[in-house]
């Protein structure tokens, strides 16, 4: 069960490895015929009390198609129900209003769930807050193999004369936190002047307040071989969010040996070092970028190395692998 107009990426390769059939949450469309979401409570209910066929397996990807989920479960239980959780709901719920209706619906999932795939361990504990019992195996999301085969032979650049340069990836939601990037790539500029830019690749930058200060480009949406030159002459990868369950981006960054820094609200941040990790302030972030690029370049070249390592194998192949082997554990007969 997915949501949005489309699975995301990287739940296709999830959904493939199984060969799962694709059902909207809302409106029980298969792929080909999706409308998109109706936000209806009423939708999802009707869905999943009502999908013409009955499945010895059905995975729900997020928080929204959980409800569905739930209602599928009540009509078939002989079903096994397995939670991917692999969107930011749960991360932050606890400051969301809808942290009720969860309060209420986790006894309910505790005892239906077989199964829980969360994308990182700060997912998996911040689910933990509302469900219990539910076995999980985490699996990462992959990096697709296109952009996986590029960025895996660049080589991390260091400052130089012709400046530094800060790369960003993802879509222009409050949640992935680029003015405060941009407010940080602010005050690094009083320390190397007109020397330091930030790229913002993604849609919607273009129409942001902080795509006018001269140093912030906002390319938009790029074919792949622009995404990977972004990379190849990036002095750093950021990934600034408040809430991210994992983020491909990071650990795209990663792959491409570019030292990455991340915020204490990204997910992936379980795999690198705790002094690339900066709090959810403008001033931490300025912080944790200063230090890191002043580092001796062996030292920064030693950390895009290290990084990578942590990332290489995080392939389509293997993460269907992995998804394959976590909803056989779950399967009951």
């Amino acid at each position: 069960m997915y949501q949005g107009d489309d699975p995301h990426p990287a739940h296709v390769t999830f959904g493939t490895a199984v060969d799962a059939d694709f059902v909207h949450f809302e409106t029980g469309d298969e792929r080909e015929e999706c409308r998109g979401n109706t936000h209806s409570e009423f939708d999802r209910l009707k869905t999943g009390l009502t999908l013409s066929r009955s499945y010895d397996v059905v995975i729900a990807e997020g928080s929204a198609p959980l409800q569905t989920l739930l209602a599928y479960g009540l009509i078939n239980p002989d079903a096994t129900l397995v939670f991917l959780a692999a969107d930011e709901t749960f991360y932050e719920l606890d400051g969301r209003p809808t942290r009720y209706l969860w309060r209420a619906l986790g006894p309910l999932a505790s005892r239906l769930l077989d199964g829980v795939i969360p994308i990182s361990d700060d997912v998996d504990a911040s689910i933990r807050r509302y469900i219990h019992g539910v076995p999980s195996q985490k699996v990462y999301p992959p990096i697709a193999d296109a952009k996986h085969e590029q960025l895996r032979v660049l080589t991390p650049s260091s400052p130089t004369a012709e400046g530094i340069h800060l790369l960003t990836v993802g879509t222009a939601k409050p949640a992935n936190n680029y003015p405060m990037l941009c407010d940080a790539s602010s005050a690094l500029r009083d320390r190397w002047r007109d020397g330091l830019s930030l790229t913002i690749l993604g849609p919607d930058h273009p129409d942001e307040p902080y795509s006018t200060r001269p140093w912030i480009k906002t390319p938009g949406y790029v074919d792949i071989e622009t995404f990977v030159d972004f990379f190849d002459r990036a002095t750093m990868y950021v990934q600034p969010s408040s809430g991210d369950a994992f983020s491909v981006a990071a650990a795209e960054g990663m792959l491409s040996g570019t030292p990455t820094v991340v915020t204490t609200g990204v997910g992936a941040r379980e795999l690198v070092d705790d002094s690339v990790v900066a709090e959810l302030t403008a001033e931490s972030l300025t912080e944790t970028l200063k230090t890191t690029l002043e580092r001796p370049a062996a030292e920064r070249v030693g950390l895009g190395k290290t990084q990578r390592k942590k990332v290489i194998d995080v392939t389509e192949d293997t993460q269907a692998a992995e998804f394959r082997d976590a909803i056989t554990s779950f399967h009951h007969d």
